[in-house]
C-alpha cells in the first residue's frame, strides 16, 4: 500500500520535442529540475528556460541592478554546464509575483505548442513559487476546457518537499547538476543551497534500487482535454478545505471499494479452485476404489487358477501311479500289451 503514496520505481520522462522550464528565481531551474533538463538535452529536446523575477530579494534600488546582472550571469553559466542555451529573463521584481488574470494570461502564452512544462510545485512556501504554479494550472485548465492540446506538466520541488507521483533517476547526470549548482556563487555565499538539494535528491532514492544514487521528484499532470480530475494537484495540509478532505475521502472510499471488489473476485477464484480440487480428489478416490476392486478380482482369479493347477497336478500324479502299477504288474496277460507298447515307444525315441 505504500506505493499509493510514493513511487517505488523510477519513470522515464515523457516524449517531448519542445520543453519549457519556468523558474520564479534564477537557480530554481537548476535546483528543481536540472537533472531532468540535462537528460532532455541529451535526447535532443529544444529547451527554453524562462526566469520570471530578477532574484534581487529585498535589495535597495541601487543594489538591485547589480544583483540582477550577477544572478542572470550565474544562471546562464549553470545552463551552459547542462548544455542549455541562455535563459529568457522577465525581470519582474522578486517576491512580487501575484496570481491574477494578467499573469495567468502571460504564462498561458508561453505554453502554446509546448510538449512538456516544468514549474514549481503548488506546495512551495515561497509566494513567487505558489503564484507561478497557480498560473500554470490555470493555463492548462483553460486549454483543456477549450479542447486545445495541453502539455504535460511536471511540478518540481525546491524549498518544500512535495508528494510526488514521479521519480526520475538523475544519477547519470548528477555530476553536471552538481557543477551547475556551484555556479550560483552569490546564493551559495548566503546559504549552502547545493548541499540542501543534494540531500533532497539523495533522500528521493529512499524507495528506489541501490544503484539509483540521486533522483528528482515531480508531481506529473498529464490530463486530456475536458478531464478536470486529471488536473487535480495536492495542496499543503494546512491549506486543505473541507471540500478537499471530502474529495480525499471520496477517493479513499473508491479505492476501498475497488479493493473490496478485487477481494471478492479473489475469494470467488479460491472457491472455484477449491471446488475443482475437491472434484479431482473425488475422482481420485473413485479410481482408487476401482483399482482396489480390480486388484481383488485379479487376486481371486489367480487363486482359482492356482487351485485348478494344483488339482490337475494331483490328477496327473494319480494317473502316473496307476500307469506305474500297471507296468509293474505280474499278470502276463494284462501287462504284456502294455510292455509291448512301452518298448515300441522307447525304440521310436
Amino acid at each position: 500500500m505504500e506505493n499509493w503514496f510514493i513511487p517505488y520505481q523510477t519513470s522515464d520522462l515523457p516524449p517531448a520535442q519542445k520543453v519549457l522550464i519556468l523558474a520564479p528565481h534564477p537557480d530554481d531551474e537548476v535546483f528543481g529540475c536540472g537533472g531532468a533538463a540535462a537528460l532532455l538535452q541529451q535526447r535532443g529536446a529544444s529547451i527554453e528556460v524562462v526566469v520570471l523575477t530578477d532574484g534581487a530579494g529585498f535589495a535597495s534600488d541601487e543594489q538591485r541592478q547589480t544583483i540582477t546582472q550577477t544572478r542572470q550571469a550565474e544562471t546562464n553559466a549553470a545552463l551552459a554546464v547542462l548544455g542549455l542555451k541562455p535563459a529568457q529573463f522577465w525581470g519582474i521584481p522578486d517576491r512580487s509575483l501575484v496570481y491574477d488574470e494578467a499573469f495567468a494570461h502571460r504564462i498561458a502564452s508561453q505554453l502554446q505548442g509546448v510538449d512538456l512544462v516544468f514549474a514549481p510545485s503548488p506546495t512551495e512556501v515561497h509566494p513567487d513559487h505558489a503564484a507561478t504554479a497557480r498560473a500554470v494550472l490555470s493555463a492548462v485548465r483553460s486549454m483543456a476546457h477549450q479542447s486545445i492540446r495541453m502539455p504535460t506538466v511536471m511540478f518540481y520541488e525546491v524549498g518544500t518537499p512535495l508528494a510526488p507521483n514521479f521519480l526520475l533517476d538523475i544519477t547519470p547526470v548528477w555530476g553536471a547538476k552538481q557543477q551547475a549548482m556551484q555556479c550560483f556563487e552569490s546564493q551559495q555565499a548566503a546559504q549552502d543551497y547545493a548541499r540542501h538539494i543534494e540531500g533532497l535528491n539523495a533522500f528521493r532514492t529512499y524507495t528506489l534500487n541501490a544503484d539509483v544514487r540521486y533522483a528528482e521528484a515531480f508531481f506529473q499532470l498529464s490530463g486530456v482535454a475536458g478531464d478536470d480530475e486529471a488536473l487535480r494537484i495536492p495542496t499543503r495540509a494546512h491549506q486543505r478545505t473541507r471540500e478537499d478532505l471530502d474529495d480525499l475521502l471520496t477517493v479513499a472510499e473508491a479505492a476501498a471499494a475497488k479493493l473490496h471488489q478485487q477481494l471478492v473476485q479473489h475469494e470467488q477464484w479460491l472457491a472455484e479452485r477449491d471446488k475443482r480440487i475437491a472434484e479431482q480428489a473425488a475422482q481420485l478416490v473413485q479410481v482408487s476404489e476401482a483399482n482396489k476392486q480390480l486388484e481383488t478380482a485379479l487376486d481371486q482369479q489367480n487363486h482359482r487358477y492356482e487351485k485348478d493347477v494344483a488339482e490337475l497336478r494331483s490328477a496327473m500324479n494319480a494317473q502316473e501311479q496307476v500307469h506305474q502299477s500297471l507296468l509293474n504288474s505280474r499278470s502276463w496277460r494284462l501287462t504284456r500289451p502294455l510292455r509291448w507298447i512301452s518298448e515300441l515307444l522307447s525304440r521310436r525315441r
